[in-house]
């Protein structure tokens, strides 16, 4: 199982989730750190399963507001996702802490 730490209390900017996401689980040459790509890597291209933890996630909503908002939708929708298709055990999934 792939796991990152998204460390909420060092998150300024968006790019910050991306960047320190993709320095835990191999998100391969040429990722763009943008939400395109994140969706890419997560959605699409990466071995399952993976489990993302968000410490200090109020932290960042405070700063991030609305990108914040859009980042938990889109591992919402990934989990879902994951949920339909793939079996139990080879999931993506995501806890906020």
């Amino acid at each position: 199982m792939s796991i990152a730490i998204i460390e909420g209390k060092a998150i300024e900017k968006e790019k910050d989730v991306y960047v320190q996401v993709a320095s835990q689980i191999d998100f391969g040459v040429g990722y763009g750190y943008n939400y395109h790509a994140f969706l890419d890597r997560l959605g699409y291209d990466l071995e399952r399963p993976i489990h993302i933890v968000w410490k200090d996630h109020a932290v960042s909503k405070d700063v991030l507001g609305r990108d914040f908002d859009r980042l938990v939708d889109l591992m919402e929708q990934i989990k879902r996702d994951d949920e339909r298709f793939c079996p139990e055990g080879e999931r993506f999934t995501f806890s906020l802490e």
